[in-house]
């Protein structure tokens, strides 16, 4: 038991053993006063009703160990605990040795009354005592039993509140952990992806070519050979029709410096003008050579500035490429 618990207990009781010290000797008193004039054969004391005296001090007896247990009630109460099993033995002993020691003071002060009267004392005081306090006893011991359950009551409610709050946090806690190993898990599998798709975009950076070879085949399909071969002759037609003035020009000058070249040795007319055409021939066959190697370049051009930019050409313009590396090729032959 705390000290601090204890020293209050006893200043309240020692108030209350005051009090009732001064209510029995208020009784004892007054049934003096009452009894002076009264003498009988069974009251030889001057009128005094030995019982009488004998219940008064059951009474302080009973009073004296009701306010041991109250003062500890109240000492309890004050400090907001509830005592233990131990603490309740304790108080228990000692409001039974408060009811003892007061039997002892009222067996002593009966036995010194009675000797003050000349008179021998008819009774023994201390069992007399004992046994008329027996009752009291027994109402104080039932209000510490109540208390006693009542303590017991109090200790076990907080512990199934704390046993259920645990539960609960248990609970809460078991859930955080598997959420933050879903978390966990998850920006795992993110960090893992991550460098996949960076990975990806960097060989797509690197390859522009692919990237647009795959964004042409999601557009047109699947490139085939031919459909190759006809955008090739498609572009050649286009660049020859787009051009064929001025190499034209150039195949004229060509051929008209031939023949001013060979005017000057050969005298025949025929031989002149057999030459010019022949230098105009070649002249054209080299610019339509030229057009045959530049034309993949172009297409490949094309594919790097992407599908919504590639150079349009029109289908007709297949077949004059096809004229044209047929002239070039037969030419050549």
């Amino acid at each position: 038991m705390e000290t601090q618990i204890k020293g209050y207990a006893d200043s309240v009781y020692k108030q209350s053993l005051m009090e009732s010290a001064v209510t029995t000797r208020a009784e004892t008193t007054n049934l003096l006063k009452k009894t002076a004039t009264k003498k009988s054969a069974k009251t030889p004391l001057k009128g005094i009703d030995p019982q009488a005296i004998i219940n008064c001090h059951v009474q302080h007896i009973e009073r004296c160990m009701a306010a041991r247990l109250e003062s500890y009630q109240r000492a309890y109460e004050e400090a907001r605990q509830v005592p233990s099993e131990e603490e309740l033995n304790d108080i228990l002993h000692d409001f039974q040795a408060a009811g003892e020691l007061q039997v002892k003071h009222s067996s002593s002060f009966i036995d010194n009354f009675f000797k003050a009267s000349s008179s021998r004392v008819p009774f023994d005081a201390t069992s007399s005592l004992i046994e008329g306090s027996a009752k009291g006893h027994d109402r104080v011991l039932r209000s510490w039993e109540t208390w006693r359950d009542k303590a017991g009551l109090r200790r076990t409610a907080p512990n199934a509140v704390k046993a259920a709050v645990k539960a609960v946090l248990h609970d809460e806690v078991a859930t955080q952990e598997k959420e933050s190993k879903m978390r966990i898990q998850q920006a795992a599998a993110a960090t893992v992806k991550a460098p996949v798709k960076a990975e990806v975009q960097g060989v797509a950076e690197l390859s522009p070519v692919e990237a647009e070879v795959t964004t042409q085949e999601k557009r047109t399909g699947q490139q085939t050979m031919l459909s190759y071969y006809w955008h090739f002759l498609k572009r050649l037609g286009d660049e020859c029709n787009r051009t064929w003035r001025g190499e034209l020009v150039a195949a004229a000058l060509v051929a008209a410096g031939s023949y001013l070249l060979i005017r000057g040795v050969d005298a025949v007319a025929w031989t002149r003008f057999k030459t010019a055409g022949l230098s105009t021939a070649i002249a054209l066959g080299c610019i339509a050579l030229w057009h045959v190697l530049r034309t993949p370049w172009l297409l490949h051009k094309d594919a790097l500035k992407g599908g919504s930019k590639s150079h349009k050409v029109h289908w007709a313009s297949g077949f004059f490429g096809i004229a044209v590396l047929a002239g070039t090729v037969g030419g050549g032959g």
